[in-house]
């Protein structure tokens, strides 16, 4: 089986949908993460909206490390003790999905953004160095703030090219390996398929 693990600010049918895709290609994929269910990480409150899951979704493989609301850098500070629990399960394939929330609500600037995605790269591959990094860059945004769409297109300039900071050349090495790949979930996708200005599910 593929092992994966999602860390990223919202995971809800994707997961299912992706599973149903890889498993019709005959591979067996099996999720992990420290969370199962859909909750708001600030309040262990049901997430909004957790309530319309629905069953075909709650019936799929639903361990994750979605985080509603968080940024990279909230992400990057429970890093370590998600690690080690990773380490009993190590995964083959950790898909990341990380910077709308800092470049939106928390006006973190792009390039302060990258370098934490560099550290979240750097981190992910000195506790896993086996597993394959997929690196998203984010989708459009519908939002009325004018800078928050430039500024998704320029932080998914820096993470084309692996311009991460200060593991800059850390990245460029596992690029270059493999052991890093850049995900373009920006160039092909429809915003007028969000469900408001940022979310695609």
């Amino acid at each position: 089986a593929v092992v994966v693990v999602v860390v990223a600010t919202t995971v809800a049918a994707s997961e299912s949908l992706m599973s149903a895709a890889v498993r019709a290609r005959g591979v067996r994929v099996d999720f992990v993460g420290t969370n199962v269910r859909f909750e708001n990480p600030y309040t262990a409150e049901p997430d909004e909206g957790a309530d319309d899951v629905p069953s075909w979704v709650k019936a799929t493989d639903m361990d994750h490390n979605g985080y509603s609301g968080w940024g990279a850098d909230d992400v990057l500070k429970v890093l370590s003790p998600l690690l080690a629990v990773l380490a009993h399960t190590p995964p083959d394939v950790v898909l990341v999905h990380l910077g709308t929330n800092d470049l939106s609500w928390k006006s973190r600037s792009v390039h302060a953004t990258a370098a934490t995605l560099g550290e979240l790269v750097a981190q992910l591959h000195a506790a896993l160095p086996n597993a394959v990094v997929l690196l998203a860059q984010l989708v459009p945004s519908r939002s009325a703030a004018r800078p928050l769409a430039a500024n998704v297109v320029a932080l998914n300039r820096l993470i084309g090219g692996g311009e991460l900071g200060k593991q800059t050349a850390l990245v460029e090495q596992l690029l270059a390996s493999r052991h890093v790949r850049i995900v373009d979930q920006h160039s092909e996708f429809d915003a007028d398929d969000l469900q408001d200005e940022l979310h695609p599910n």
